[in-house]
Protein backbone atom coordinates (compact mmCIF):
# COMPACT_ATOMS: atom_id res chain seq x y z
CA UNK A 1 0.00 0.00 0.00
CA UNK A 2 0.94 3.41 -0.76
CA UNK A 3 2.15 5.28 2.43
CA UNK A 4 -0.17 8.44 2.72
CA UNK A 5 2.03 12.00 2.67
CA UNK A 6 0.73 15.54 4.10
CA UNK A 7 0.86 18.47 2.28
CA UNK A 8 1.95 20.60 5.52
CA UNK A 9 4.64 19.69 7.65
CA UNK A 10 4.98 19.84 11.38
CA UNK A 11 7.30 20.78 14.21
CA UNK A 12 6.93 20.14 17.72
CA UNK A 13 9.12 21.69 20.49
CA UNK A 14 9.00 19.49 23.66
CA UNK A 15 10.69 20.42 26.90
CA UNK A 16 11.72 17.40 28.95
CA UNK A 17 9.73 16.93 32.62
CA UNK A 18 8.15 20.54 32.31
CA UNK A 19 5.76 19.64 35.73
CA UNK A 20 9.33 19.38 37.62
CA UNK A 21 10.49 22.83 36.03
CA UNK A 22 6.97 24.48 36.32
CA UNK A 23 7.58 24.00 40.46
CA UNK A 24 11.19 25.81 40.60
CA UNK A 25 13.27 22.96 39.76
CA UNK A 26 15.91 21.79 37.47
CA UNK A 27 16.45 18.53 35.97
CA UNK A 28 19.44 18.63 38.38
CA UNK A 29 17.86 18.10 41.09
CA UNK A 30 16.38 15.09 42.52
CA UNK A 31 12.50 15.55 42.50
CA UNK A 32 9.43 14.15 41.10
CA UNK A 33 5.65 15.66 40.73
CA UNK A 34 3.11 13.39 42.05
CA UNK A 35 -0.43 12.95 40.89
CA UNK A 36 -3.02 10.82 42.44
CA UNK A 37 0.55 8.68 44.38
CA UNK A 38 1.37 8.62 40.56
CA UNK A 39 4.94 9.68 39.13
CA UNK A 40 3.87 12.06 36.27
CA UNK A 41 7.34 13.53 36.14
CA UNK A 42 10.77 13.18 37.22
CA UNK A 43 13.78 15.26 37.09
CA UNK A 44 16.81 13.40 35.16
CA UNK A 45 18.57 13.05 38.27
CA UNK A 46 15.75 11.34 39.74
CA UNK A 47 15.15 9.24 36.19
CA UNK A 48 18.90 8.06 36.39
CA UNK A 49 18.21 6.45 39.73
CA UNK A 50 15.28 4.30 38.46
CA UNK A 51 12.06 6.02 38.86
CA UNK A 52 10.16 5.94 35.88
CA UNK A 53 6.44 8.12 35.02
CA UNK A 54 3.41 5.89 36.22
CA UNK A 55 5.33 4.30 39.23
CA UNK A 56 3.87 4.44 42.45
CA UNK A 57 5.39 7.24 44.93
CA UNK A 58 5.65 4.52 47.50
CA UNK A 59 8.27 2.64 44.97
CA UNK A 60 9.85 6.05 43.45
CA UNK A 61 10.73 6.92 47.05
CA UNK A 62 12.52 3.60 47.80
CA UNK A 63 14.50 3.68 43.98
CA UNK A 64 15.06 7.11 44.92
CA UNK A 65 15.58 7.90 49.38
CA UNK A 66 15.27 11.61 49.56
CA UNK A 67 13.86 12.41 46.29
CA UNK A 68 11.82 15.20 47.18
CA UNK A 69 7.86 14.68 46.15
CA UNK A 70 6.01 17.36 44.26
CA UNK A 71 2.59 18.89 43.73
CA UNK A 72 1.77 19.88 40.24
CA UNK A 73 1.84 23.50 39.96
CA UNK A 74 -0.09 23.99 36.90
CA UNK A 75 -0.28 27.62 36.64
CA UNK A 76 3.84 27.44 37.35
CA UNK A 77 4.27 25.77 34.62
CA UNK A 78 2.30 28.40 32.07
CA UNK A 79 4.58 31.00 33.44
CA UNK A 80 7.39 29.51 33.36
CA UNK A 81 6.53 28.28 29.75
CA UNK A 82 5.66 32.20 28.59
CA UNK A 83 9.73 32.27 27.98
CA UNK A 84 9.53 29.38 25.36
CA UNK A 85 6.34 30.79 23.77
CA UNK A 86 7.78 34.21 23.06
CA UNK A 87 11.11 33.28 21.18
CA UNK A 88 9.08 30.73 19.18
CA UNK A 89 7.24 34.13 18.16
CA UNK A 90 9.88 35.47 16.70
CA UNK A 91 9.82 32.93 14.28
CA UNK A 92 5.93 32.07 13.79
CA UNK A 93 2.96 33.73 15.01
CA UNK A 94 0.84 30.99 15.19
CA UNK A 95 1.64 28.28 17.88
CA UNK A 96 0.02 25.82 19.20
CA UNK A 97 0.42 25.14 22.65
CA UNK A 98 -0.48 21.29 23.56
CA UNK A 99 0.06 21.80 27.43
CA UNK A 100 3.10 23.98 28.92
CA UNK A 101 6.26 22.10 28.28
CA UNK A 102 4.35 21.14 24.15
CA UNK A 103 3.84 23.22 21.73
CA UNK A 104 4.26 22.84 17.94
CA UNK A 105 3.83 25.06 14.49
CA UNK A 106 3.47 24.38 11.06
CA UNK A 107 6.76 24.76 9.29
CA UNK A 108 6.20 25.59 5.91
CA UNK A 109 6.96 29.53 6.55
CA UNK A 110 9.87 29.39 8.78
CA UNK A 111 11.52 26.39 7.20
CA UNK A 112 11.63 28.40 3.57
CA UNK A 113 12.86 31.36 5.73
CA UNK A 114 15.37 29.79 7.54
CA UNK A 115 16.59 27.66 4.83
CA UNK A 116 15.13 24.27 4.94
CA UNK A 117 13.93 21.91 7.78
CA UNK A 118 17.30 20.95 9.27
CA UNK A 119 17.94 24.73 9.58
CA UNK A 120 15.22 26.10 11.01
CA UNK A 121 15.28 23.44 13.30
CA UNK A 122 18.45 23.61 14.31
CA UNK A 123 17.62 27.32 15.17
CA UNK A 124 14.13 26.72 17.43
CA UNK A 125 16.63 24.34 19.51
CA UNK A 126 19.33 27.03 19.99
CA UNK A 127 16.82 29.81 20.94
CA UNK A 128 14.31 27.62 23.24
CA UNK A 129 17.89 26.40 24.63
CA UNK A 130 18.73 29.98 26.08
CA UNK A 131 15.70 31.19 27.07
CA UNK A 132 15.48 27.51 29.38
CA UNK A 133 18.66 29.32 30.70
CA UNK A 134 19.61 25.60 31.50
CA UNK A 135 16.59 24.37 33.68
CA UNK A 136 16.17 21.51 31.40
CA UNK A 137 16.72 20.29 27.85
CA UNK A 138 14.60 21.05 24.69
CA UNK A 139 14.20 18.88 22.00
CA UNK A 140 13.11 19.19 18.42
CA UNK A 141 11.10 16.98 16.41
CA UNK A 142 10.05 18.01 12.70
CA UNK A 143 7.62 15.39 10.22
CA UNK A 144 4.64 15.17 8.44
CA UNK A 145 2.23 14.83 11.21
CA UNK A 146 2.19 15.77 14.88
CA UNK A 147 2.22 12.23 15.85
CA UNK A 148 5.72 11.06 14.35
CA UNK A 149 7.21 14.97 15.41
CA UNK A 150 6.52 14.46 18.96
CA UNK A 151 8.11 10.65 18.65
CA UNK A 152 11.56 12.18 16.59
CA UNK A 153 11.11 15.05 19.74
CA UNK A 154 11.56 12.08 22.17
CA UNK A 155 14.63 10.60 20.51
CA UNK A 156 16.38 13.87 19.44
CA UNK A 157 19.73 14.82 21.33
CA UNK A 158 19.42 17.11 23.72
CA UNK A 159 19.06 21.09 22.72
CA UNK A 160 19.40 19.11 19.34
CA UNK A 161 16.23 18.68 16.87
CA UNK A 162 15.30 15.31 14.40
CA UNK A 163 13.97 15.82 11.15
CA UNK A 164 12.40 13.27 9.33
CA UNK A 165 12.82 14.10 5.79
CA UNK A 166 9.08 14.37 3.67
CA UNK A 167 7.63 11.32 3.01
CA UNK A 168 9.58 9.00 5.47
CA UNK A 169 7.83 9.46 8.43
CA UNK A 170 5.55 6.12 7.85
CA UNK A 171 9.02 3.98 7.75
CA UNK A 172 10.09 5.95 10.76
CA UNK A 173 7.38 5.11 12.47
CA UNK A 174 7.30 1.66 10.98
CA UNK A 175 9.80 -0.48 13.56
CA UNK A 176 8.46 1.06 16.56
CA UNK A 177 6.04 -0.59 19.42
CA UNK A 178 2.60 -0.24 19.36
CA UNK A 179 2.43 0.86 22.81
CA UNK A 180 3.84 4.38 21.33
CA UNK A 181 -0.07 4.99 20.29
CA UNK A 182 -0.51 5.93 24.05
CA UNK A 183 2.66 7.39 24.98
CA UNK A 184 2.09 11.11 25.22
CA UNK A 185 -1.82 10.62 25.62
CA UNK A 186 -3.12 12.44 28.50
CA UNK A 187 -5.11 10.77 30.91
CA UNK A 188 -8.88 9.98 30.04
CA UNK A 189 -11.16 8.37 27.99
CA UNK A 190 -9.08 8.14 24.64
CA UNK A 191 -5.77 6.84 26.60
CA UNK A 192 -8.31 4.13 28.20
CA UNK A 193 -9.21 3.33 24.47
CA UNK A 194 -5.75 3.27 23.29
CA UNK A 195 -4.77 1.10 25.92
CA UNK A 196 -7.49 -1.28 25.05
CA UNK A 197 -6.95 -0.61 21.42
CA UNK A 198 -2.92 -1.98 22.20
CA UNK A 199 -4.36 -5.06 24.07
CA UNK A 200 -6.41 -6.08 21.32
CA UNK A 201 -3.35 -5.42 18.85
CA UNK A 202 -0.70 -7.60 20.90
CA UNK A 203 -3.64 -10.21 20.96
CA UNK A 204 -3.75 -10.04 16.87
CA UNK A 205 0.16 -10.23 16.88
CA UNK A 206 0.35 -6.68 15.70
CA UNK A 207 3.57 -5.80 17.54
CA UNK A 208 4.87 -2.57 15.50
CA UNK A 209 3.25 0.03 14.22
CA UNK A 210 4.02 -1.02 10.61
CA UNK A 211 2.07 -3.71 11.60
CA UNK A 212 -0.81 -2.04 12.36
CA UNK A 213 -0.32 0.68 9.43
CA UNK A 214 -0.28 -2.34 6.59
CA UNK A 215 -4.10 -3.29 7.19
CA UNK A 216 -7.03 -1.88 5.23
CA UNK A 217 -8.80 0.99 6.28
CA UNK A 218 -11.69 -0.35 5.82
CA UNK A 219 -10.94 -3.62 8.20
CA UNK A 220 -10.10 -1.09 10.90
CA UNK A 221 -12.74 1.40 10.95
CA UNK A 222 -15.19 -1.93 11.10
CA UNK A 223 -13.16 -4.08 13.71
CA UNK A 224 -12.14 -0.85 15.73
CA UNK A 225 -14.39 1.81 15.18
CA UNK A 226 -13.11 5.40 15.36
CA UNK A 227 -10.61 5.16 17.90
CA UNK A 228 -9.03 2.67 15.56
CA UNK A 229 -9.34 5.04 12.83
CA UNK A 230 -7.40 7.87 14.42
CA UNK A 231 -4.93 5.58 15.49
CA UNK A 232 -4.52 3.45 12.14
CA UNK A 233 -3.79 6.54 10.61
CA UNK A 234 -1.16 7.87 13.47
CA UNK A 235 0.65 5.02 12.08
CA UNK A 236 0.63 5.78 9.05
CA UNK A 237 2.32 9.34 9.61
CA UNK A 238 -0.61 11.08 9.04
CA UNK A 239 -2.91 13.03 11.52
CA UNK A 240 -6.16 12.35 11.84
CA UNK A 241 -7.33 16.03 12.03
CA UNK A 242 -5.10 17.79 9.66
CA UNK A 243 -4.11 21.15 10.26
CA UNK A 244 -5.78 24.26 9.43
CA UNK A 245 -3.33 27.21 8.99
CA UNK A 246 -6.82 29.49 8.00
CA UNK A 247 -7.82 31.92 10.36
CA UNK A 248 -10.56 31.04 12.91
CA UNK A 249 -14.14 32.09 11.69
CA UNK A 250 -15.16 35.47 13.01
CA UNK A 251 -18.76 34.81 14.01
CA UNK A 252 -18.08 32.21 16.52
CA UNK A 253 -15.87 34.56 18.65
CA UNK A 254 -17.35 34.99 21.76
CA UNK A 255 -15.96 38.23 24.03
CA UNK A 256 -16.51 40.08 27.29
CA UNK A 257 -15.37 43.48 27.77
CA UNK A 258 -14.12 43.97 31.50
CA UNK A 259 -16.01 47.85 32.96
CA UNK A 260 -13.49 48.31 35.57
CA UNK A 261 -10.47 46.13 34.04
CA UNK A 262 -8.89 43.49 36.29
CA UNK A 263 -6.10 43.55 37.63
CA UNK A 264 -5.75 40.24 39.55
CA UNK A 265 -5.57 36.48 38.33
CA UNK A 266 -8.18 35.49 40.90
CA UNK A 267 -10.62 37.99 39.31
CA UNK A 268 -9.56 37.05 36.10
CA UNK A 269 -10.08 33.14 36.23
CA UNK A 270 -13.89 33.75 37.64
CA UNK A 271 -14.70 35.85 34.52
CA UNK A 272 -12.79 33.13 32.03
CA UNK A 273 -14.86 30.39 33.31
CA UNK A 274 -18.22 32.49 32.76
CA UNK A 275 -17.04 33.35 29.40
CA UNK A 276 -16.10 29.56 28.67
CA UNK A 277 -19.25 28.50 29.41
CA UNK A 278 -20.92 30.79 26.79
CA UNK A 279 -18.53 30.24 24.22
CA UNK A 280 -19.33 26.24 24.54
CA UNK A 281 -23.15 26.50 24.48
CA UNK A 282 -22.81 29.18 21.76
CA UNK A 283 -20.74 26.02 19.53
CA UNK A 284 -23.33 23.57 20.67
CA UNK A 285 -26.02 25.75 19.70
CA UNK A 286 -24.62 25.16 15.92
CA UNK A 287 -24.07 21.68 16.35
CA UNK A 288 -19.87 21.91 15.94
CA UNK A 289 -17.11 21.15 18.59
CA UNK A 290 -13.41 22.47 18.69
CA UNK A 291 -10.37 20.80 19.21
CA UNK A 292 -8.11 24.52 19.21
CA UNK A 293 -9.23 27.75 20.53
CA UNK A 294 -7.58 30.84 20.33
CA UNK A 295 -7.47 32.74 23.60
CA UNK A 296 -6.96 36.55 23.31
CA UNK A 297 -6.17 39.28 26.76
CA UNK A 298 -5.95 42.88 26.24
CA UNK A 299 -5.28 45.31 28.40
CA UNK A 300 -6.67 48.90 28.84
CA UNK A 301 -3.42 50.26 27.12
CA UNK A 302 -3.87 48.26 24.33
CA UNK A 303 -1.72 45.44 24.79
CA UNK A 304 -2.70 42.08 23.32
CA UNK A 305 -1.38 38.53 24.30
CA UNK A 306 -3.24 35.96 21.63
CA UNK A 307 -2.69 31.70 22.48
CA UNK A 308 -3.91 28.92 20.58
CA UNK A 309 -4.48 25.64 22.88
CA UNK A 310 -5.20 22.91 21.12
CA UNK A 311 -6.25 19.58 22.78
CA UNK A 312 -6.70 15.73 21.22
CA UNK A 313 -10.29 15.92 22.04
CA UNK A 314 -13.30 18.55 21.73
CA UNK A 315 -12.69 21.29 24.42
CA UNK A 316 -15.15 21.35 27.44
CA UNK A 317 -15.93 24.49 29.37
CA UNK A 318 -13.44 23.18 32.15
CA UNK A 319 -11.06 23.11 30.04
CA UNK A 320 -10.94 25.46 28.19
CA UNK A 321 -11.21 28.03 31.38
CA UNK A 322 -7.98 26.16 33.06
CA UNK A 323 -6.18 27.10 29.81
CA UNK A 324 -7.19 30.65 30.17
CA UNK A 325 -6.73 30.85 33.53
CA UNK A 326 -2.85 29.45 32.87
CA UNK A 327 -2.55 31.92 30.10
CA UNK A 328 -3.66 34.68 31.90
CA UNK A 329 -1.42 33.91 35.14
CA UNK A 330 1.82 33.43 33.17
CA UNK A 331 1.13 37.00 31.32
CA UNK A 332 -0.03 38.64 34.50
CA UNK A 333 2.23 37.22 37.22
CA UNK A 334 4.98 36.15 34.74
CA UNK A 335 8.48 37.98 34.41
CA UNK A 336 8.70 41.91 35.00
CA UNK A 337 9.77 42.19 31.51
CA UNK A 338 7.08 40.43 29.95
CA UNK A 339 4.19 41.97 31.85
CA UNK A 340 1.35 44.51 30.62
CA UNK A 341 1.46 47.90 31.84
CA UNK A 342 -2.40 47.67 32.71
CA UNK A 343 -5.49 45.98 33.54
CA UNK A 344 -7.41 43.30 31.65
CA UNK A 345 -9.89 45.09 29.74
CA UNK A 346 -11.71 42.64 27.13
CA UNK A 347 -10.96 38.62 27.37
CA UNK A 348 -12.00 36.30 23.82
CA UNK A 349 -12.39 32.90 22.75
CA UNK A 350 -12.24 31.95 19.17
CA UNK A 351 -12.80 28.44 17.89
CA UNK A 352 -10.34 26.53 15.90
CA UNK A 353 -10.60 23.16 13.85
CA UNK A 354 -14.51 22.88 13.99
CA UNK A 355 -15.98 19.81 13.69
CA UNK A 356 -19.61 18.41 14.01
CA UNK A 357 -20.54 18.22 17.22
CA UNK A 358 -20.47 14.08 18.26
CA UNK A 359 -23.47 14.07 21.00
CA UNK A 360 -22.86 12.95 24.53
CA UNK A 361 -25.10 9.90 25.70
CA UNK A 362 -26.29 10.93 29.66
CA UNK A 363 -25.11 8.53 31.78
CA UNK A 364 -26.79 5.23 32.65
CA UNK A 365 -24.52 3.11 35.00
CA UNK A 366 -22.42 5.89 36.65
CA UNK A 367 -20.25 6.99 33.80
CA UNK A 368 -19.75 11.45 32.92
CA UNK A 369 -22.94 13.12 33.16
CA UNK A 370 -23.51 16.83 32.62
CA UNK A 371 -23.55 17.13 36.63
CA UNK A 372 -20.00 16.66 37.14
CA UNK A 373 -19.74 19.55 34.48
CA UNK A 374 -22.40 21.82 37.03
CA UNK A 375 -20.36 21.06 40.11
CA UNK A 376 -16.77 21.55 38.01
CA UNK A 377 -18.30 25.53 37.51
CA UNK A 378 -19.81 26.27 40.54
CA UNK A 379 -16.23 25.33 42.22
CA UNK A 380 -14.78 27.61 39.84
CA UNK A 381 -16.67 30.53 40.91
CA UNK A 382 -16.18 29.87 44.51
CA UNK A 383 -12.49 29.75 43.38
CA UNK A 384 -12.55 32.88 41.52
CA UNK A 385 -14.06 34.77 44.99
CA UNK A 386 -11.78 32.89 47.43
CA UNK A 387 -8.83 32.86 45.53
CA UNK A 388 -7.16 30.29 44.02
CA UNK A 389 -5.58 27.10 46.14
CA UNK A 390 -7.98 27.93 48.75
CA UNK A 391 -10.84 25.29 47.64
CA UNK A 392 -9.92 21.92 48.32
CA UNK A 393 -11.44 18.74 46.94
CA UNK A 394 -11.08 15.29 48.66
CA UNK A 395 -8.81 13.03 46.55
CA UNK A 396 -8.25 8.95 47.40
CA UNK A 397 -4.73 8.36 47.80
CA UNK A 398 -3.29 4.60 49.95
CA UNK A 399 -3.25 4.21 53.32
CA UNK A 400 -4.68 1.64 56.34
CA UNK A 401 -6.58 3.71 58.45
CA UNK A 402 -9.39 6.18 57.29
CA UNK A 403 -8.12 9.32 58.60
CA UNK A 404 -5.10 8.10 55.55
CA UNK A 405 -7.29 7.20 52.47
CA UNK A 406 -8.16 10.55 52.30
CA UNK A 407 -6.29 13.73 51.96
CA UNK A 408 -7.52 17.47 50.60
CA UNK A 409 -5.97 18.76 47.78
CA UNK A 410 -6.41 22.11 45.56
CA UNK A 411 -9.43 21.41 43.11
CA UNK A 412 -7.38 23.36 40.34
CA UNK A 413 -5.04 19.97 40.28
CA UNK A 414 -7.66 17.64 39.50
CA UNK A 415 -9.37 18.09 36.45
CA UNK A 416 -13.20 17.30 37.96
CA UNK A 417 -14.77 16.24 35.00
CA UNK A 418 -12.72 13.72 34.27
CA UNK A 419 -12.22 12.35 37.53
CA UNK A 420 -16.07 12.00 37.87
CA UNK A 421 -16.33 9.72 34.72
CA UNK A 422 -13.12 7.36 36.26
CA UNK A 423 -13.77 4.09 37.07
CA UNK A 424 -13.05 3.95 40.47
CA UNK A 425 -10.36 1.48 41.39
CA UNK A 426 -9.28 0.13 44.19
CA UNK A 427 -5.90 1.27 45.68
CA UNK A 428 -3.20 -0.79 47.00
CA UNK A 429 -0.17 -0.84 49.14
CA UNK A 430 2.59 -2.45 50.43
CA UNK A 431 2.87 -5.58 52.66
CA UNK A 432 3.42 -5.12 56.42
CA UNK A 433 7.40 -3.65 56.21
CA UNK A 434 7.83 -5.26 53.14
CA UNK A 435 7.80 -3.12 50.05
CA UNK A 436 8.48 -5.76 47.51
CA UNK A 437 5.46 -6.97 48.61
CA UNK A 438 3.50 -4.38 48.39
CA UNK A 439 4.26 -3.96 44.53
CA UNK A 440 4.05 -7.38 44.07
CA UNK A 441 0.14 -7.08 45.38
CA UNK A 442 -0.24 -3.82 43.51
CA UNK A 443 -0.09 -5.47 40.53
CA UNK A 444 -2.29 -8.48 41.93
CA UNK A 445 -4.92 -5.87 42.33
CA UNK A 446 -4.99 -6.99 46.30
CA UNK A 447 -6.16 -4.23 48.75
CA UNK A 448 -3.47 -2.98 51.24
CA UNK A 449 -2.61 -5.76 53.70
CA UNK A 450 -3.74 -4.76 57.26
CA UNK A 451 -6.32 -1.96 56.06
CA UNK A 452 -9.56 -1.81 57.57
CA UNK A 453 -12.09 -3.52 56.75
CA UNK A 454 -14.96 -2.39 54.30
CA UNK A 455 -17.69 -0.54 54.70
CA UNK A 456 -15.52 2.23 54.91
CA UNK A 457 -16.75 4.43 58.00
CA UNK A 458 -18.92 7.87 57.17
CA UNK A 459 -17.23 9.91 59.87
CA UNK A 460 -13.34 10.52 60.08
CA UNK A 461 -12.40 11.87 63.27
CA UNK A 462 -9.58 14.53 62.99
CA UNK A 463 -8.24 14.24 65.53
CA UNK A 464 -9.24 11.02 67.40
CA UNK A 465 -11.60 11.26 69.78
CA UNK A 466 -9.88 10.26 73.44
CA UNK A 467 -12.46 6.70 74.62
CA UNK A 468 -11.92 4.48 77.76
CA UNK A 469 -12.85 0.92 76.94
CA UNK A 470 -13.40 -1.26 80.12
CA UNK A 471 -14.98 -4.84 80.78
CA UNK A 472 -18.05 -6.17 83.43
CA UNK A 473 -15.66 -5.14 86.09
CA UNK A 474 -14.79 -2.02 85.19
CA UNK A 475 -11.18 -2.80 84.29
CA UNK A 476 -9.61 -1.20 81.67
CA UNK A 477 -9.52 -3.58 78.35
CA UNK A 478 -5.79 -3.68 76.69
CA UNK A 479 -4.52 -5.96 73.93
CA UNK A 480 -1.29 -8.05 74.40
CA UNK A 481 1.58 -8.14 72.21
CA UNK A 482 -0.05 -10.75 69.89
CA UNK A 483 -3.07 -9.19 69.80
CA UNK A 484 -5.32 -11.32 72.10
CA UNK A 485 -7.62 -9.19 74.60
CA UNK A 486 -7.18 -10.46 78.57
CA UNK A 487 -11.01 -9.38 78.97
CA UNK A 488 -14.23 -8.77 76.83
CA UNK A 489 -15.22 -5.03 76.32
CA UNK A 490 -18.30 -4.65 78.43
CA UNK A 491 -18.42 -0.61 78.43
CA UNK A 492 -17.02 2.54 76.58
CA UNK A 493 -16.98 6.07 77.38
CA UNK A 494 -15.98 8.56 74.87
CA UNK A 495 -14.71 11.80 75.15
CA UNK A 496 -15.61 11.99 78.88
CA UNK A 497 -19.18 11.17 78.61
CA UNK A 498 -21.14 8.75 80.37
CA UNK A 499 -20.10 5.27 79.67
CA UNK A 500 -22.30 3.21 76.96
CA UNK A 501 -22.60 -0.72 77.04
CA UNK A 502 -21.09 -2.33 74.18
CA UNK A 503 -23.27 -5.02 72.83
CA UNK A 504 -21.23 -6.24 69.39
CA UNK A 505 -17.48 -6.02 68.66
CA UNK A 506 -15.11 -7.70 66.02
CA UNK A 507 -11.14 -7.82 66.14
CA UNK A 508 -8.61 -6.71 67.44
CA UNK A 509 -6.31 -6.39 64.48
CA UNK A 510 -3.07 -6.05 65.00
CA UNK A 511 -0.50 -3.52 63.55
CA UNK A 512 2.92 -3.05 63.07
CA UNK A 513 4.08 -0.24 60.40
CA UNK A 514 7.16 1.15 59.80
CA UNK A 515 9.77 -0.67 61.66
CA UNK A 516 12.06 0.35 60.02
CA UNK A 517 12.15 3.97 60.34
CA UNK A 518 12.89 4.48 64.07
CA UNK A 519 10.61 7.48 64.35
CA UNK A 520 7.26 6.53 62.15
CA UNK A 521 7.14 3.31 63.90
CA UNK A 522 3.77 2.61 65.48
CA UNK A 523 2.62 -0.42 66.48
CA UNK A 524 -1.06 -0.49 67.57
CA UNK A 525 -4.53 -2.54 67.14
CA UNK A 526 -7.89 -1.53 65.82
CA UNK A 527 -11.06 -3.03 67.03
CA UNK A 528 -14.89 -2.49 65.70
CA UNK A 529 -17.88 -1.59 68.36
CA UNK A 530 -21.24 -1.78 68.60
CA UNK A 531 -22.65 0.72 71.32
CA UNK A 532 -26.68 -0.08 73.02
CA UNK A 533 -27.55 3.27 71.46
CA UNK A 534 -26.78 2.12 68.08
CA UNK A 535 -23.65 3.48 66.75
CA UNK A 536 -20.69 1.61 65.46
CA UNK A 537 -17.17 2.97 65.98
CA UNK A 538 -13.74 2.01 65.03
CA UNK A 539 -11.22 2.06 67.79
CA UNK A 540 -7.97 2.04 68.19
CA UNK A 541 -5.60 1.52 70.65
CA UNK A 542 -1.27 2.29 71.28
CA UNK A 543 0.83 2.40 74.17
CA UNK A 544 -2.61 1.11 76.18
CA UNK A 545 -4.86 4.41 74.91
CA UNK A 546 -7.70 3.69 73.23
CA UNK A 547 -9.10 6.44 70.78
CA UNK A 548 -12.46 6.53 68.30
CA UNK A 549 -10.88 6.81 64.53
CA UNK A 550 -13.95 6.88 62.66
CA UNK A 551 -17.99 6.18 62.93
CA UNK A 552 -20.10 4.75 60.89
CA UNK A 553 -23.88 5.50 59.47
Amino acid sequence: MAALTSSERITVVSCRAWPVVGCGHTLDDLAIVVVGNRVVAASIAAQQVGVTVGLRRREAQRRAPGVEVLAPDPAGEARAFESVLRCLEDLTPRIEIDRPGVCSFLTRGPSRYFGGDQAMSDRVASIVAQALEGRTTVHIGTADSRFAAMRAAMIAEADGARVIPAGASAAFLAPLPVATLVAEAEPGPLRTELEDLIDVLHRLGLQQLGDFASLSPDDVVARFGAVGTRAHRWAQGVDHRPPQPEDPPADLEVAIELDPPVQRVDQAAFVARTLADEFIRTLRGRGVSCARVGIVAETEHGEEQVRLWRSEEAFSASAIADRMRWQLDGWLSGPVRGRPTGGLARLALRPDDLSVAAGRQLGFWGEQTGLAERAARAVARVQGLAGVGVVVVPEVQGGRSPAERVVAVPAESIDLVERAGAVDRTLIGDAVGDVTAGVAGERAGLPWLGATPRPAPAVVHDPPLPAVLVDAAHQPVRVGGRGIMAQEPALLAVAGRDPIPVVGWSGPWLLDERWWHADRHRRSARMQVVLDDGRALLLASQAGAWTVEASYD
